[in-house]
């Protein structure tokens, strides 16, 4: 029987995984030169569906029950569908480095919808975070013009954000019964399904061989790297080390997104962007700190469609 994993190799796993979602803002910023936000997200959605799929058929598990086809199909709109309208069409209309840090704020999203959806409710200490990581995105918000980025972009990723974290607070008992693969590989192509007609006109005005080779690579990239090759890196850590010790990593993303941005986009950074995202962080930070813990079954609730 071979040995688990060392923690070096889950360490390795993690910090590939963060540099391959930071990259990813950037390389949808470059894609989106030559595609339509709709017409790239069809295709990402709908060949990312068919990987998962085919990953999910090689992990036994439970029929789906009758009883959790509604909640599942909720999942797929809320988490996939409207998440990748709000996502893309933001992601289109400000900079990545906003799309970055604002979707950084999922923890503190799923730490107020658990009040309402959730008997993992947060610890009166975690609503000092909250309000801590809200005057972070007036910051970011507020510089956020001046930097290039826009009010309808940055609200849109906002709502993106919104709608992530509500399905991650629903899909608890499905995650349970049914692995985060498999719930990811049913959701995601229900979702990308649900997608289609939205992105239908667009691809069908799309001429492919007017779309440079470059943006085919960077199409690539967000398919296998940043939904596929992240997604097992980030399940195969958390199944090592847990989702609190696990999801720590993923505040790295926006401060590696920002580096990244800068120096492949030449976005500029402006001293509020930089003070809101260091608040943010310090308000994310407590609001971990003082939701406490949680339990195995909830472990793969907090990766993240990027």
């Amino acid at each position: 029987m071979s040995r688990p994993p060392g923690r070096a190799a889950v360490d390795a796993a993690l910090v590939a995984t963060i540099l391959i979602w930071a990259v990813n803002f950037s390389v949808v910023k470059l894609a989106l030169r030559h595609f339509t936000p709709m017409a790239f997200t069809s295709i990402r959605l709908l060949l990312a569906s068919i990987c998962f799929l085919a990953l999910a058929r090689l992990s036994p598990g439970p029929s789906l029950l009758p009883s959790d086809r509604k909640r599942l199909v909720l999942l797929a709109l809320v988490g996939h569908t409207f998440y990748q309208v709000l996502f893309i069409q933001g992601i289109h209309a400000t900079t990545a480095s906003n799309s970055a840090i604002l979707l950084g704020l999922t923890p503190v999203f799923v730490a107020l919808l658990s009040l309402f959806f959730s008997s993992d409710r947060p610890r009166a200490g975690a609503f000092l975070g909250i309000g801590i990581s809200l005057l972070g995105v007036y910051l970011v918000l507020h510089d956020s013009s001046r930097v290039g980025g826009s009010v309808l972009g940055d609200a849109l990723t906002l709502g993106a954000t919104f709608c992530w974290s509500l399905s991650t607070v629903l899909s608890q008992p499905i995650v349970a019964r049914y692995g985060a693969l498999r719930t990811s590989a049913y959701a995601l192509t229900i979702g990308s399904v649900a997608f289609l007609p939205l992105g239908l006109p667009e691809l069908y005005r799309m001429t492919p061989a007017s779309v440079p080779a470059s943006a085919w690579w960077a199409l690539g990239y967000s398919i296998v790297f940043s939904l596929v090759v992240a997604y097992c890196l980030w399940y195969f850590a958390v199944g090592r080390i847990g989702p609190t010790e696990t999801s720590i990593y993923s505040n790295l993303t926006p401060v590696a997104a920002m580096v990244v941005a800068y120096l492949a986009l030449g976005e500029p950074v402006g001293r509020l962007q930089l003070v809101g995202t260091i608040v943010i962080f310090l308000g994310i930070y407590l609001v971990r700190r003082k939701t406490g813990r949680r339990p195995v079954l909830d472990r793969h609730s907090e990766s993240r469609v990027a």
